[in-house]
């Protein structure tokens, strides 16, 4: 029998599984929101405005545009901010073709965001 006092050893702490996903996921919800934020900055550029007038006026911007060249305004615009939004709105008495048209012609550019502001009309 061996009579020889064995002293007990203390190991180093061993790092599991579960010790190494906690630790990624702590990182994670640390950056994620961070890189997230700073997406969320670049692409809140103001968006182009597109205004369609009573008096058969497209601006661009806020700069008149003709309608033979506002496809040509929207491409040069779409190559130098390729990811920027587009607010179409219009005069209230512009019939809708005309706004549909024009609509059609952004959306033939490529922009990936447009839309079309509308007005809240009171209810009687």
């Amino acid at each position: 029998m061996d009579t020889t006092l064995s002293t007990p050893h203390r190991t180093l702490w061993q790092p599991s599984k579960l010790d190494i996903a906690l630790v990624v996921l702590i990182v994670a919800a640390i950056f994620i929101p961070a890189w997230l934020s700073t997406q969320r900055e670049t692409s809140q550029a103001s968006p182009i405005e597109v205004v369609l007038t009573d008096d058969s006026l497209v601006l661009v911007d806020n700069l008149p545009v003709t309608r033979s060249d506002l496809v040509g305004h929207l491409k040069v615009l779409r190559q130098q901010e390729p990811d920027r939004r587009v607010v179409v709105r219009s005069a209230e008495h512009v019939k809708f073709n005309r706004v549909r048209s024009v609509l059609a012609a952004v959306e033939g550019v490529g922009f990936p965001h447009v839309s079309l502001r509308t007005q809240d009309m009171p209810i009687d």
